[in-house]
């Protein structure tokens, strides 16, 4: 945790001359990010850095307060360090509604900060919430989260202030967050910020069925229910198999033409989605698809139980847990948010854009600790065809009993 109050347990070097002369005499809540407002005593140069908290404890960041000058980590570069420099730059920032949800009252508290512009970094995050509850019975632990989100948190969180904000706005500067969060902090004796790590290990310290109201799939019942197989689709994350068709959508991203070639792309995909579910009915005559996710173009096999939205809500998240906890098996692309759907089903099939393959372990989860880990928790190539994804499906349902049989067996000796 990082102390704020009443003395502040923050330091940082100027980026410039390197002194250790530097001083974080104010913050400021940006949204996902906590900055502090440095002057270097040394050379003069005033910068915002970032708080060790979520991905920048990995990669710290000093961005000059007219945003001209950065220092920023390499592999930060686009996907975290840009946004929070356009942010800071920008002239008005889009407000947004806060509310304050207050459980229980507490004289010292640890924020915890779960605004993330993507959905399986807010998953993770609220995870700190749960641990700090356990860990510190003491301190009343609040969380700063989207409004969409809010029901994954404890229910014996202390107070939730939630967000009324769309996720992928939440890399922007967000109007209005600065004077709450610090008009609240004078309510409090003693401070701290969470660090809010952002892969902490789900098997030893996270229940995910609290964390998601819902129990995961009992393995006890995969050999006497039919195979429920689900896919879990989005329409901006595509599982083409086609060198062509990938250098195409790559194409249109660059040239920020996508709308022309979505449709052959959704095309594309429903037509393997249909094919690879044809090989499985073939294979597993008494199984059940389903799919899940956003977007609502186009039809699939009429066997295939479409729950699929236009927009998610908190209840759509919730309807879809109970489909992915009675699921054998979820198949779906890198980021197309199986982090849920592979922590509720028996298992997955996580297709990988080679772009992704840095980032193939943040995208899934199992609790396993033996050989069903590998077993369940599938990865495949991107230019994987029906035929290998359907073979892997047919395997995993068909040869579960002989892989979970020898799992079950005991030492010899052991009692006798």
């Amino acid at each position: 945790m990082i102390a704020i109050k009443p003395k502040p347990d923050f330091h940082v070097d100027c980026p410039k001359c390197s002194s250790t002369q530097s001083k974080a005499d104010a913050w400021f809540f940006q949204g996902m990010h906590f900055l502090a407002e440095v002057a270097c005593l040394n050379c003069g140069f005033e910068f915002y850095q970032t708080l060790p908290i979520g991905h920048d404890l990995l990669f710290p960041m000093q961005i000059s307060k007219d945003g001209k000058q950065s220092f920023i980590p390499s592999r930060a570069k686009g996907w975290l360090a840009e946004p929070l420099i356009q942010s800071l730059i920008q002239k008005d920032a889009k407000v947004f509604k806060i509310e304050k949800q207050v459980n229980r009252e507490f004289d010292k508290v640890v924020i915890v900060n779960c605004l993330d512009s993507c959905f399986g970094h807010i998953f993770s995050k609220v995870w700190n919430t749960y641990t700090l509850i356990e860990n510190k019975p003491d301190w009343g632990i609040i969380a700063i989260i989207p409004e969409r989100c809010k029901w994954l948190l404890p229910e014996d969180i202390a107070e939730v202030w939630s967000v009324s904000i769309g996720l992928k706005q939440c890399d922007q500067t967000i109007g209005g967050l600065d004077e709450f969060v610090k008009d609240q902090l004078s309510r409090f004796e003693k401070i701290s910020f969470s660090r809010t790590y952002t892969h902490l290990d789900h098997t030893k310290y996270i229940d995910m069925g609290k964390v998601l109201k819902i129990p995961r799939f009992n393995l006890g019942n995969f050999l006497t229910t039919a195979p429920q197989i689900t896919f879990v689709l989005r329409e901006d994350r595509f599982w083409l198999n086609s060198h062509l068709m990938d250098f195409l959508y790559k194409a249109s991203r660059k040239f920020k033409v996508e709308k022309l070639i979505f449709p052959l792309l959704l095309w594309r995909q429903r037509q393997l989605v249909n094919q690879t579910g044809k090989m499985i009915f073939d294979s597993v005559p008494n199984a059940k698809l389903s799919c899940t996710g956003l977007g609502t173009s186009g039809k699939f096999l009429d066997l295939m139980d479409d729950h699929r939205v236009d927009h998610i809500l908190s209840e759509t998240e919730i309807r879809w847990n109970a489909i992915y906890s009675k699921s054998h098996l979820v198949i779906g692309v890198h980021g197309s948010h199986m982090l849920i759907p592979s922590a509720l089903a028996a298992g997955f099939v996580n297709i990988v854009p080679r772009y992704k393959i840095e980032h193939l372990v943040e995208d899934t989860v199992l609790p396993y600790t033996n050989r069903m880990l590998q077993f369940l928790g599938r990865f495949l190539d991107e230019f994987s065809s029906p035929k290998l994804v359907s073979k892997h499906i047919s395997s995993m349902v068909k040869d579960f009993d002989y892989v979970n049989r020898n799992l079950e067996q005991e030492p010899e000796g052991k009692y006798y």
